[in-house]
């Protein structure tokens, strides 16, 4: 007997063996728990076999074995009727709370996956673009940048039948934005969402300013097409490639879909609905891979980095790349978990930057290009090294919040690190008792409560820098609202990051980055006490300490980072990778830099 026929047999089982959907769907599986916060998973294709695999799939077996997992490990998928109704406090969330998603309604979902969330009595969501569902059949549709049949999709039939079942949600997955589109000079394309648009025949970038209103107008012909085919006005939007905006938000609220779902990393919570985090099982996850990035949802990720000299990265012949190329080589085979690079540079004892902005001439428009690719080519993320330098003396509020503005709209990235002692400074001042928003437990990974701290220590604090950065950061998040935030240390301030101070520091930042640069500075008495304090161990997660490399001097490196290894950080970075030379060696340092190795923490 065949794989497929079995688990269809099995399926059937199932159904006659468990009550029906809908008094499944309405009788509590456990207690409720006070519980505010959820997590949830992101599926998509759902294939018969292994060789039928793509990047985007799961074998029918695969996920009936994630179902069966999840039952037996107290998992309570929830609909979201149940999340709305939490909101209101109504009824709060039930332990174990998982919301379970399908994007862009695959045939699949109607042969493979409703039999299955029929027999457990799962509820789910189901995103589809509309776009692929005004196109005839035996035609092709543009899924991405390449066409794949019609058949391949769900027609309305059966998402009629799969909406009046009530166990399924239907959601808008854009009307015409599941796609990506000229993004600069360089021909890089990216998701149109993200607002980056450059038009070749013209060449120049198109106006960023009409984003909002094409995406509103994309949200609400979406809206209608649903009501119009299902008789629901769809509650729920599901963004293409997981990517969104403040523009993309409120576009979102203003069409009734108030909660939206993205690829972001991090637990669901009611309390901000308007930006749900999904985890995302990779190609045919196993179960093992599936109960570690649950157990992983509101943890802090591995922070382990390079800095590069972004000088380093200007090219004497575009056309060619040879410095890009090299350096995605050596991030290939050293595999980071991320890529540091500052959006300016030096030169002749100017500043300037890459990309286009009203403040600093343009060297070369690049900024793009080296967040996507390594992103897209290597698997390794990209982070905005930020300093002083960023903040000129003579520089107003309304020039910073435009420079950084323009710096969102052109850097597609995944994390921003603030290398400012002034600012760090103030913060230290700041975090008293008497700001009643620091107190509380220890930190949690929370994207959303550390910026909204940051918004109101904006109004609350009278310390220049602070309230500075902070704005500007509203800026370029205003683009990109999900990147998390470090905050570099200065070493005379090391020994302050007490349990306390550490905590109330991480209310503000998503983590620290000690700066252990100089070699003087981590041999000092007191930053080696402090390396040794048992009592900081809850927050070496949240801790990146930063190293520097000097040319031909590997082996040190490595010795550093191997003592940091055995102090239990199992963050670890270094400044000052000179990937044209290939320093430090690859031996040296890649066993403690990649995130692929076993993340050991010594007893």
């Amino acid at each position: 007997m065949s794989n497929f026929k079995f688990i269809l047999i099995t399926v059937l089982l199932l159904c006659c063996c468990r009550p029906p959907a809908s008094a499944a769907a309405k009788a509590p599986t456990a207690p409720y728990i006070t519980g505010r916060s959820f997590q949830a998973l992101a599926y998509h294709d759902v294939v018969d076999s292994v060789d039928q695999l793509d990047a985007d799939a799961i074998t029918l077996e695969t996920l009936v074995n994630h179902f069966e997992w999840l039952q037996q490990n107290g998992y309570h998928p929830i609909s979201i009727d149940d999340l709305i109704a939490a909101k209101k406090n109504e009824r709060p969330l039930p332990d174990k709370a998982l919301l379970l998603c399908w994007d862009d309604a695959y045939r699949s979902f109607y042969t493979h996956v409703f039999p299955l969330l029929k027999a457990y009595g799962y509820p789910a969501v189901l995103a589809l673009v509309g776009e692929w569902k005004q196109t005839a059949e035996g035609t092709m549709v543009l899924y991405g940048d390449e066409e794949v049949p019609r058949s391949h999709f769900l027609g309305w039939q059966q998402i009629r039948e799969i909406s009046d079942s009530g166990l399924v949600e239907i959601a808008s997955h854009s009307m015409n934005m599941h796609r990506s589109q000229l993004a600069t000079p360089s021909g890089d394309r990216l998701p149109i969402v993200l607002g980056l648009h450059y038009d070749s025949s013209k060449k120049k970038y198109v106006d960023h300013g009409r984003l909002p209103a094409e995406i509103a107008r994309d949200l609400q012909t979406s809206s209608d097409l649903i009501f119009a085919k299902t008789g629901k006005l769809p509650r729920v939007m599901v963004w293409p490639y997981g990517r969104y905006n403040t523009a993309a938000l409120d576009a979102a609220g203003k069409a009734g879909m108030e909660i939206t779902l993205t690829l972001d990393s991090g637990h669901g919570s009611i309390d901000n609905l308007a930006a749900v985090p999904r985890s995302y099982p990779g190609l045919n996850a196993e179960t093992a891979n599936l109960k570690q990035s649950l157990q992983e949802v509101g943890k802090p990720p591995l922070l382990r980095f390079i800095k590069v000299d972004s000088n380093d990265l200007i090219e004497t012949d575009i056309s060619k790349e040879a410095n890009f190329s090299q350096l995605l080589e050596r991030v290939w085979q050293m595999q980071p978990g991320n890529l540091m690079i500052s959006p300016i540079v030096q030169k002749d004892g100017e500043i300037q930057a890459l990309f286009p902005n009203e403040r600093y001439p343009v060297l070369q428009d690049r900024l793009t290009r080296l967040c996507w690719h390594p992103q897209r080519r290597v698997a390794t993320g990209v982070s905005l090294w930020l300093d002083e330098l960023l903040f000129p003396a003579n520089a107003d509020r309304d020039e910073d919040i435009a420079f950084f503005e323009a710096m969102g709209r052109a850097a597609p990235c995944n994390g921003l690190v603030l290398d400012i002692p002034e600012l760090a400074k103030e913060l230290l001042q700041l975090i008293t008792p008497s700001i009643d928003v620091l107190d509380g437990t220890e930190p949690r990974w929370d994207l959303t409560r550390s910026r909204k701290i940051r918004d109101q220590l904006i109004r609350s604090s009278d310390s220049a820098m602070t309230s500075r950065v902070f704005r500007a950061l509203q800026g370029l998040q205003k683009w990109q609202p999900q990147l998390g935030v470090g905050l570099v240390i200065p070493p005379e301030l090391i020994t302050a990051l007490d349990n306390k101070t550490t905590n109330r520091l991480l209310k503000i930042v998503d983590y620290l980055v000690p700066d252990l640069r100089e070699k003087a500075t981590a041999e000092k008495p007191g930053i080696k006490k402090w390396l040794a304090q048992n009592g900081l161990a809850p927050y070496q997660p949240f801790m990146t300490p930063l190293l520097t490399h000097q040319p031909s001097a590997g082996k040190r490196l490595k010795e550093t980072l191997e003592r940091l290894q055995q102090y239990g950080f199992v963050n670890r970075a270094y400044t000052g990778d000179h990937f044209l030379e290939g320093q430090p060696e690859l031996p040296c340092v890649q066993p403690l830099i990649s995130t692929r190795q076993f993340p050991f923490i010594p007893k």
